[in-house]
Parts: C-alpha cells; sequence; structure tokens
C-alpha cells in the first residue's frame, strides 16, 4: 500500500518547519558568547579564570594567567566570527517567528540571584505575604514559580521592564482583594551573594526593583510614581529592614 502523495501545500509546510527547526538546534549550538577585557572585570568570570587556569597548569598548561585570558578572548571570538556568518542571514526569521533565544543557558553560575517579594501594608506596618522558596508567604505561590512568569522577575535585566510594572498592579490587585484592610503593596527584589563552597557565606542581601500599589478609591492598585517613593537600599543595607524602601 503506497502512501498518498503530498500536496503543494503539504510540501511547503515540511519545508517550513524544517527550516524554523534547523535554525533552532543551530541556535541551541554551545558557541560562546563573544569574550573581552571588560569581561573579566566580573567578580565571577575572575574567579572561574583563575580557577581553570590552576587547574590546566597543574597537568602541564605552560600559558601563564594572562596569556591564557588573552588566548580565551582570541578564540571565542574566532567561533564567533564564524558562528556569526551563518546566523546574521537567519536572525529576521527567527523574529519573525518567535523562536529566538536571547540569552546563553548556564554561561556562568549565578552569584546574585534575585527572590521576587510580596508586601501588604497594615495597621502602618508591612507583613510579607509572597517571597519564593518561603514556606510561611505563599500568596500567588503557583504564580510566581511558573516557568513564564519567572522570566519576568529572573533579574535578567537592569533596569525595571513594563512587563515587571504590570505583573506587580496585577499582583497587588490581586492582595487588595485578598486583604480588604491593606492599604498599599509593595513589590521587590531581594539579591543575596551567593558564594562558592569553599569561601565564606555572604549574608548581607539587597532590595532592588521596588514598586509601590496604593489602593485607589474604586479599589484598583494605583502605581505610587518613583519621585514620591524614598530611594532603594543601599548595598550593604540588610535586607530584613523594616522598612527598606518603603515610601
Amino acid at each position: 500500500m503506497t502512501s498518498p502523495a503530498l500536496t503543494p501545500w503539504q510540501h511547503i509546510r515540511t519545508a517550513l518547519v524544517t527550516v524554523v527547526l534547523a535554525t533552532a538546534l543551530f541556535v541551541a549550538a554551545p558557541v560562546p558568547q563573544r569574550v573581552t577585557e571588560k569581561t573579566y572585570r566580573s567578580p565571577v568570570a575572575k574567579a572561574e579564570l583563575a580557577r581553570w587556569h590552576g587547574f590546566l597548569s597543574s597537568v602541564g598548561w605552560p600559558d601563564t594567567q594572562d596569556e591564557f585570558k588573552l588566548r580565551i578572548i582570541r578564540t571565542t571570538n574566532a567561533i564567533r566570527d564564524v558562528y556569526d556568518v551563518f546566523d546574521t542571514p537567519m536572525r529576521p526569521l527567527r523574529r519573525w517567528t518567535g523562536t529566538n533565544q536571547a540569552w546563553a543557558l548556564f554561561a556562568v553560575p549565578d552569584s546574585t540571584p534575585d527572590r521576587p517579594e510580596l508586601q501588604i501594608k497594615q495597621h502602618g506596618e508591612w507583613v510579607t505575604v509572597m517571597r519564593r522558596l518561603d514556606p510561611d508567604a505563599r500568596f500567588l505561590h503557583e504564580q510566581f514559580t511558573y516557568r513564564r512568569i519567572r522570566g519576568v522577575v529572573g533579574g535578567s535585566s537592569k533596569r525595571i521592564l513594563p512587563s515587571y510594572t504590570a505583573l506587580g498592579q496585577w499582583a497587588a490587585d490581586k492582595a487588595f482583594l485578598q486583604w480588604p484592610d491593606a492599604t498599599a503593596v509593595r513589590f521587590r527584589q531581594e539579591r543575596s551573594h551567593t558564594t562558592a563552597p569553599h569561601e565564606k557565606p555572604d549574608p548581607k542581601t539587597f532590595y532592588r526593583a521596588v514598586k509601590i500599589y496604593e489602593r485607589s478609591p474604586e479599589g484598583h492598585a494605583a502605581p505610587v510614581p518613583a519621585k514620591q517613593q524614598r530611594p532603594e537600599q543601599a548595598r550593604t543595607e540588610p535586607a530584613d529592614d523594616a522598612d527598606g524602601g518603603a515610601p
């Protein structure tokens, strides 16, 4: 029994799907990002460079650490040059189809992870109702641990994006419904510093991306303009300060 012949549209659809899959596999290749001298200003990059150079030196690698760094810069950029020759024509296709991979997965350890936190203001006091990985603050826990939400609050951008502000306003609306006596909601990121196993733990944390929402006369969350909020806490200030970032 022979299979029925494919129609012209089926041939076109098969070709398009094949092209999209091929470009996705190409983008997923573990090609290094471009590395420059600026890259090694990061404490994490410096530590990784020293660790790998120490390991290779122990098995006979002849380069000094500076020579090793320059070799990495030249090699990774040469690989990236070849990759970009093939990748550049594919970028419009990935943009049109929404199949782009915009960041390098697991490029380096995240030494400054963020943890979202939601607080309500009751009787003049801030009460934490949601904090990731906190068993005693699980309001909207399922929503904030959903993989697509994690991208909004993952700390990948240094500036506050519109999607982050909108997420905070949505969460504030939910909080106002849950606690009718709450007068304000604070949405922020708690940033900590994770250290290597051989390093001394760093207990200091600080808050960033602080957004305040007040209850409007209609009962909805109304963002408080940044000029009316107090400045965010300094990096060296403990995160358990009772009024950090509050208006």
